[in-house]
């Protein structure tokens, strides 16, 4: 069983200790999403970390989903952590919905909140 899996840049551990990540925080949600669902959400956010295509991406730290199912179903959080939590976040978060699907079969993307480190 996966706990959880992730894809950081070179250097940066996945761990709010890392000095990469210190002042940032994260874009997140807890849900309940198919396999399927969940593979597109990954490919499509590490294919946008890759491309450059989530605005500010010398600002961008990592991908992480984790399960947090504990025997209640499929539930897990998705997370896109990025360094600094100032106005450049509000870009990132734009440009990081623009890389999920909105089809038939997902409906809507769900709502990812920001969890700013050290009160930011």
């Amino acid at each position: 069983m996966v706990e959880e899996f992730c894809v950081f840049k070179k250097g940066i551990q996945p761990a709010w200790e890392d000095p990469a990540n210190k002042d940032g925080g994260d874009f997140s949600v807890r849900v309940s999403l198919k396999p399927e669902q969940l593979d597109i959400y990954f490919l499509n956010t590490v294919l946008a970390m890759i491309g450059n295509q989530l605005c500010d991406d010398d600002n961008i730290c990592g991908v992480r989903v984790v399960d947090k199912s504990a025997g209640k179903g499929a539930m897990c959080r998705f997370e896109l952590w990025i360094k600094h939590s100032d106005d450049r976040k509000i870009a990132i978060k734009a440009a990081f919905e623009k890389c999920l699907p909105q089809d038939s079969v997902y409906k809507k993307i769900p709502s990812f909140e920001w969890r700013g480190r050290s009160g930011n």
